[in-house]
């Protein structure tokens, strides 16, 4: 008597067929968390915009509204950002004496303050390629007019 090889449900016929099968899910979970990534982006600027009318604020305003830890990184990005020059803003974060007064620290690796380097450097790189619009916001009684600016 012959025995019949059962056939197992499930089991693949040749690595091939799972090589593309593992592809094809790879493509659609990053085009998930893409779009995810972006519903998220566009679900927090809305939410942040309509707490605190964030468009309707003058710059310094603005800056205050930076909670934490936010507040404190976009210090350091605005200090590399604008500084007269490059190496000055860099020299700043290297020998900081405002965070921990009066000793002087090297923000830049007790902070990990690299990716706000790197953003401070582009910005300094691209600030005359890239458009700006601004225009005038009046806010109402008792309050003066606000220049808001989109872009750069």
């Amino acid at each position: 008597m012959e025995r019949k090889k059962k056939k197992i449900p499930g089991k693949i016929k040749n690595k091939k067929e799972t090589e593309e099968g593992r592809e094809d899910t790879r493509w659609k979970a990053v085009s998930v968390a893409v779009c995810i990534t972006v519903l998220y982006y566009w679900y927090i600027s809305g939410l942040f915009e309509n707490d605190i009318f964030f468009s309707h604020l003058s710059t310094l305003e603005r800056e205050l509204a930076f909670r934490t830890e936010m507040g404190l990184y976009y210090s350091y990005y605005k200090t590399v950002a604008e500084a007269p020059g490059l190496m000055q803003g860099v020299d700043l974060l290297l020998r900081d004496n405002r965070t921990e007064y009066p000793s002087t620290i090297n923000t830049l690796q007790r902070f990990n303050l690299y990716p706000e380097v790197t953003l401070g450097v582009l910005f300094r790189l691209l600030r005359d390629k890239l458009p700006k619009s601004c225009y005038t916001i009046n806010r109402g009684y008792n309050q003066p007019a606000v220049e808001s600016c989109v872009g750069v």
